[in-house]
């Protein structure tokens, strides 16, 4: 029987090439990628969970995994860190590794998600920050999309601004603790803070405040996707290169 160490750790990676950060056949994935760095280093098989999975192309500055580890391997969690490092790729980092509870679960103990989105407002396109930043390249009046912030706060059931398959209603409903626009220069930050999040959402919610700008829904509609919810009925969504992972709070 392993006698069993639990490590909480913390990772950036940028998603441009991967398909999100789940498993998937003959795909390449965040969690695929480093259990196969954890392997080629201890020739260990070793699973991770994380704290939300990120779909392809979704970028993270603090997204958090967790992992057990065998005792007998008198290995110190920072050395683990460095090892993994130097064999996963430039675009995969692993920041920091905590000790934790060996009931400490990744995913079922997080409070509260924040994820942020990046939009390019200015004229010109930008290939640098493209796997970053949404090349939107059009103005956008945030004084008109605050008149809407307010209705995606609270607890409500979110499953118009979703492809996601739940079904029961209790899986649907979602607290939305804040939502932050600032504009620097000619990028927009969208900073949204949850408790959970369904598929697509972050990116439904940015796609329904640009779509409410350009005048393709209205604030009855709106209203609407939240009084008669019905699996992506707001039909608009951002590109996912404008989204991050930014922080995980327990």
């Amino acid at each position: 029987m392993m006698l069993k160490k639990r490590y909480k750790v913390i990772v950036s990676y940028n998603g441009n090439r991967y398909h999100g950060w789940a498993k998937q056949p003959k795909v390449i994935t965040i969690q695929q990628t480093i259990e196969n760095a954890f392997y080629t280093v201890f020739k260990k098989k070793i699973k991770i969970f994380c704290a939300g999975r990120t779909d392809k192309k979704v970028n993270a500055l603090g997204q958090v995994f967790h992992f057990d580890w065998d005792e007998k391997l008198k290995i110190k969690a920072l050395a683990i860190l460095k090892a993994i490092n130097c064999v996963l790729p430039p675009d995969i980092h692993l920041i920091r590794i905590y000790s934790v509870a060996n009931n400490f679960h990744a995913r079922f103990d997080a409070k509260w998600r924040i994820y942020q989105y990046f939009i390019n407002v200015g004229p010109q396109y930008d290939p640098l920050s493209f796997s970053s930043v949404y090349q939107y390249n059009k103005p956008l009046d945030l004084k008109k999309i605050n008149q809407v912030k307010k209705m995606f706060l609270g607890r409500k059931n979110f499953l118009s601004f979703s492809i996601d398959s739940r079904k029961k209603k209790k899986d649907l409903i979602k607290t939305i603790k804040e939502i932050k626009i600032v504009k620097n220069k000619s990028i927009i930050k969208i900073e949204i803070k949850g408790n959970h999040f369904l598929w697509s959402m972050v990116r439904m919610i940015v796609g329904c405040f640009i779509a409410f700008n350009e005048n393709k829904i209205t604030k009855k509609q709106i209203c609407d996707c939240f009084t008669h919810p019905e699996k992506g009925k707001s039909r608009f969504r951002a590109p996912a290169n404008g989204l991050m992972l930014y922080k995980v709070i327990y």
